[in-house]
């Protein structure tokens, strides 16, 4: 979920394939009709199921972290938040776990133990830290906290589409965040706000999500440093995954979404998945007063799978991570970047047309997604070739879809990226 998303993380965690394979396993042995007592059977393979997945999930009760002890109480104060009536974190607290989350040294935890969380709720934890190199803090929130900027466009790897909702904090801001460095040194400013998302598919079983998040952002100063930290939560349970396909390589950005319910792991198209909750905490900061990079740390939960069993391993929620910031750093770190005045001014183009005139103006993109059935072999199933044939994929979409896939395929232009099927102007 990246996963901003936070994107990310969100993806592989989503439906991680180590939870996919038990589900095998037992759709297998409840399908074998040899055994003389088929009842006995189902009931002992599915109770040794059970068993399995929960030794794979990991999660613990809380307590179970390696931060030290410190550093975990400003976590618990920032996830507090999410009761509207809970105060920001002291100054101690908040300084405390800024000094540790932005250290330039490698973390440890308690012991000498890699650092991670307590477990929240029924999710497991990560912290996950990267950088923006040569991407001043202001400069990231022109793009990941403006509005006017599609997150799609941020975070093509990770995000199909996503938008702050009516009555959100960021939509009423008298000047933008990034031009309100060193305003709030004393008192952090708090903004809260609601997001829909949806992700795009996991590049192993193929299965996408849309959810509602609860976010609240903290802007700061630390020792002189500019930080922004976003703390979100999933609303509820999301929708139920759906399949995807991916043409050519995952970092092309080319996803084919077919509206159908299951996965795309071989025998498990069937299986109904959700992400029942996810929470993180992530902070963008300045490498030094005034710096050229922009630090990135996120703390992150996830608690996903099937029948209500959490099936995440801390190695999913990492590889998210991973998969989601590659892309986010792709489109930050290039010098052919568009500005976000140039974003803005085509996404209102394509806001203006009416949904027939942007069906026209996708037909050449829908007519490769068809032509690439004949060496991508799940497209050639039926899911999706009721939506693909006769080049008719972009008549699938809402006009919000469309917009969202326009979006990726101008900023693979933009950067220089081969296209599918060309620039669709």
């Amino acid at each position: 979920m990246v996963f901003r998303r936070e994107p990310g993380a969100r993806n592989s965690a989503a439906s991680a394939w180590v939870f996919l394979s038990f589900f095998k396993v037992y759709h297998n042995m409840t399908n074998t009709v040899t055994f003389s007592n088929g009842l006995f059977r189902r009931v002992g393979a599915f109770v040794l199921c059970l068993m399995l997945c929960a030794s794979v999930a990991g999660t613990a009760n809380a307590g179970d972290g390696t931060l030290p002890p410190e550093v975990q109480k400003g976590v618990d104060a920032l996830l507090a938040m999410r009761d509207p009536s809970a105060p920001a974190p002291d100054s101690v607290t908040l300084n405390t776990f800024l000094e540790y989350t932005t250290s330039p040294i490698n973390l440890t935890g308690i012991g000498d133990k890699p650092p991670f969380p307590d477990t929240y709720e029924k999710g497991a934890g990560v912290l996950w830290r990267s950088r923006l190199q040569g991407v001043p803090l202001g400069t990231t929130l022109q793009y990941l906290f403006n509005p006017k900027v599609p997150m799609t466009v941020v975070y093509p790897s990770s995000i199909r589409y996503a938008a702050w909702q009516p009555g959100s904090g960021i939509l009423a801001l008298s000047s933008p965040l990034w031009e309100q460095f060193g305003q709030h040194k004393d008192k952090p400013l708090v903004l809260r706000g609601t997001e829909v998302e949806e992700i795009t598919p996991d590049d192993n079983t193929g299965a996408y999500y849309k959810y509602t998040l609860e976010r609240v952002l903290l802007m700061t100063e630390h020792q002189g440093r500019q930080m922004l930290i976003s703390v979100s939560w999933q609303k509820g349970t999301s929708d139920v995954g759906k399949k995807a396909a991916t043409i050519g390589k995952y970092s092309d950005w080319d996803f084919v979404y077919s509206g159908v319910k299951g996965t795309l792991a071989k025998g498990l198209g069937w299986a109904e998945t959700y992400i029942y909750s996810a929470a993180s905490i992530i902070v963008f900061y300045e490498d030094a007063p005034g710096g050229k990079d922009t630090g990135y740390a996120m703390y992150r939960w996830m608690d996903a799978g099937w029948k209500s069993m959490n099936m995440v391993k801390q190695s999913h929620i990492t590889a998210g991570a991973e998969r989601s910031f590659a892309g986010l750093k792709a489109f930050m770190e290039s010098p052919k970047r568009p500005t976000p005045e140039a974003i803005e001014t085509y996404m209102n183009g394509l806001k203006a047309q009416d949904l027939a005139v942007l069906q026209e103006r996708f037909a050449p993109y829908g007519a490769k997604v068809e032509e690439a059935a004949a060496t991508t072999e799940v497209l050639r199933a039926e899911e999706f070739q009721n939506v693909i044939k006769d080049g008719g994929y972009g008549k699938s979409m809402t006009k919000e879809e469309l917009i969202a896939a326009f979006a990726v395929n101008y900023i693979k232009q933009q950067l220089g990226k081969p296209l599918l099927a060309g620039p669709l102007d």
